[in-house]
């Protein structure tokens, strides 16, 4: 039907779970940012947990969030190993960019030293 996310769009890799988790009543909701907040401080599950936590705050507005009976504990726990993975992944971007132009950059050098040694052949 036209209300039910394409899976192509789904956020945590299933539009069906996408869709159920924006029918949490406020306290399985709750009880899914506690386990985001666990999943959260390990590197492991990092991915699941922000996947997880972007999920809830595109379904559910800041309102909703904030009237939760512990959102102050887990925004405040959420947010510097957010904050963590985040910079930690902009690392890892920085790195590649750097390894990219590393290769480009020895790409350039390989073709001029072999127009260099096919010039010095030719005479």
């Amino acid at each position: 039907s036209d209300d039910m996310p394409r899976a192509d769009d789904a956020i945590l890799g299933n539009a069906a779970i996408d869709k159920v988790v924006g029918t949490l009543s406020p306290e399985q909701l709750d009880r899914l940012l506690g386990y985001v907040r666990s999943w959260n401080t390990n590197g492991r599950f990092a991915r699941v947990a922000q996947a997880t936590l972007y999920c809830v705050l595109t379904q559910y507005s800041s309102e909703t969030i904030l009237a939760l009976p512990s959102a102050k504990e887990l925004i405040a726990a959420l947010q510097p190993y957010s904050e963590r993975h985040f910079s930690r992944l902009d690392g890892l971007l920085t790195g590649s960019f750097i390894v990219d132009y590393t290769l480009h950059a020895m790409d350039a050098v390989g073709s001029l030293d072999a127009d260099r040694t096919d010039m010095d052949e030719s005479y």
